[in-house]
C-alpha cells in the first residue's frame, strides 16, 4: 500500500507521495510566459498556473496557457476532494482539471471566502475579515448549501484528511482533529511543527520539530517518540511513494523509511561553499526521480541535482534571475516557473 496523500488544505495543492519518471539531460529545453508571480500546482496528471487570483491548466507542449474566465478571492488547496475555488463575489466553485469548474454556493454575508473539500459531499468554508482574521468557519452539504457544523475560527486549518479535518491552535500549540461529519474533536495533541507538515504514511503523520521529526498516530492523535536529524534545524523534505522521507537543506542529504520506525537509511555531507547551494527549498522545492536522483531549488534561485546513492556535490542545473516557484513534473520534464511570470523546461520534450 502506498503512503496516503495528505493534502495541505491551506497551502500546496498537492504532494502526493510519488517518484517521477525525469528526463536524463537537464538542459533549457524551451520557455513560454504566462502569469506574474506564478505558482506551478500538479492535480493528479495536470499542471496547474496560478496567481492565487487567477488559474488555469498549463497545456501539452505545443499549447499556450488558457486561464479560465474567473476572478478568484484567492485559491487554496483541494482536501480530499475535487478542488475547491472562491471567487471575488463569494461564490465556491468544484473543479476537475480539465473539465469547467461548477458553482455550488455563495456568500450570503460580507467577507472574504475560502472554502476546502473535506469529501466529493461536504466543503469546509472559511470568512475573514479585512484584516485577515478568521470570522467564521464552517461545514455545507454540497447538494443544498445546508450548514452542517460550525467550527472554532480561533483555529489555524491545516489540513483536510480521511482521518479528520485537521486544525491548530496558536494559543493552545496543539493540533486538533476534527469528525468531518460531525465537527466534534476527535483528539488533540500537543505540536510544536504549527501548520507545517510532511504528509500520511500507513496512519502515521509525520512533520517538523526543531531538529526532528514529529509523528502523531491519526487515529487516536497519540504522540509518539520523535526522530532525531542530524544537522538541521526544522527539517525539510518530501516523501515519496515508497514511503521514504528524503530531507535537504541544501548542506547535507538524508533519507528515513517512515515505515520502519523513521530509520535512517543514509546521510551524505556537502562541503561547505559559497558556489554551493544555499539551505534548500524544503518540502516544495523537490522532485524524487525514478533513478533516486534528487532535484531542488535554493533561496538564491538555483536548481540544483544530486545522487544520494552516488555520494558528490550537488551539481546546479541553473540559476534564475528572479525568485523560482515548486518546480513539476510533465512528461519527464522539470518545469520551473519564476517570478516574472516565465515557466522554464529542462528535459528531452519541448513546450
Amino acid at each position: 500500500m502506498k503512503p496516503e496523500l495528505l493534502s495541505f488544505a491551506f497551502s500546496h495543492l498537492d504532494f502526493a507521495p510519488r517518484r517521477d519518471s525525469v528526463s536524463d539531460s537537464l538542459h533549457v529545453s524551451g520557455s513560454t510566459s504566462v502569469l506574474p508571480n506564478p505558482s506551478l500546482l500538479r492535480y493528479e496528471d495536470h499542471i496547474i498556473v496560478t496567481d492565487r487570483k487567477t488559474i488555469g491548466v498549463f497545456g501539452g507542449p505545443d499549447e499556450s496557457f488558457s486561464p479560465l474566465d474567473l476572478k478568484l478571492e484567492g485559491f487554496r488547496s483541494s482536501g480530499v476532494g475535487k478542488l475547491a475555488m472562491t471567487d471575488v463575489d463569494g461564490t465556491v466553485y468544484l473543479w476537475e482539471p480539465p473539465k469547467p469548474p461548477i458553482a455550488v454556493w455563495r456568500a450570503t454575508e460580507a467577507g472574504f471566502y475560502f472554502a476546502v473539500s473535506l469529501s466529493d459531499e461536504h466543503l469546509l468554508v472559511t470568512r475573514f475579515a479585512k484584516n485577515g482574521d478568521m470570522e467564521d468557519a464552517f461545514a455545507i452539504d454540497v447538494s443544498d448549501g445546508r450548514i452542517l457544523w460550525r467550527l472554532d475560527p480561533g483555529f489555524h486549518i491545516v489540513a483536510a484528511t480521511h482521518y479528520g479535518l485537521l486544525a491548530w491552535s496558536n494559543s493552545l500549540d496543539d493540533l486538533q482533529c476534527f469528525d468531518q461529519n460531525s465537527g466534534h474533536i476527535k483528539w488533540h495533541t500537543p505540536w510544536e511543527g504549527g501548520i507545517e507538515l510532511y504528509g500520511i504514511v500507513d496512519g502515521i503523520l509525520w512533520g517538523p520539530g526543531k531538529t526532528h521529526l514529529q509523528r502523531i498516530d491519526c487515529e487516536t492523535g497519540t504522540f509518539l517518540s520523535p526522530i532525531e536529524v542530524q544537522d538541521s534545524l526544522t527539517p525539510g523534505g518530501i516523501i515519496d511513494d515508497e514511503g521514504i522521507f528524503h530531507c535537504c537543506g541544501g548542506l547535507n542529504y538524508q533519507k528515513f523509511d517512515l515505515r520502519d520506525n523513521g530509520r535512517q537509511l543514509s546521510f551524505v555531507k556537502f562541503h561547505i561553499s559559497t558556489d554551493g547551494p544555499s539551505v534548500g527549498g524544503g518540502r516544495a522545492g523537490m522532485i524524487v526521480a525514478t533513478d533516486e536522483r534528487l532535484i531542488f531549488t535554493d533561496q538564491r534561485g538555483g536548481l540544483w541535482v544530486v545522487h544520494p546513492d552516488q555520494p558528490t556535490e550537488p551539481h546546479l542545473i541553473w540559476r534564475a534571475s528572479s525568485i523560482i516557484s515548486t518546480p513539476v513534473v510533465r512528461h519527464g520534464q522539470v518545469l520551473v516557473a519564476e517570478s516574472k511570470g516565465v515557466i522554464t523546461a529542462f528535459g528531452a520534450s519541448r513546450l
